[in-house]
């Protein structure tokens, strides 16, 4: 995906590592591990976002 199609996808969308792109509207969880889901999967997030906050 480039960098131009997230930047479409409006604020609601959140870059938690390089493969994936999650709705903010769906985190039901956010830890040092991971973001879950309202679905009950958990997504790995990068150290790197981890250490800066987006919630």
């Amino acid at each position: 995906m480039t960098i131009a199609i997230f930047d479409d996808l409006g604020e609601n969308f959140y870059r938690c590592h390089r493969g994936y792109i999650v709705n903010l509207g769906y985190i039901t969880e956010y830890g040092k591990d991971g973001i879950s889901l309202a679905n009950g999967e958990t997504i790995y997030l990068s150290r790197r976002k981890y250490k800066g906050s987006f919630c």
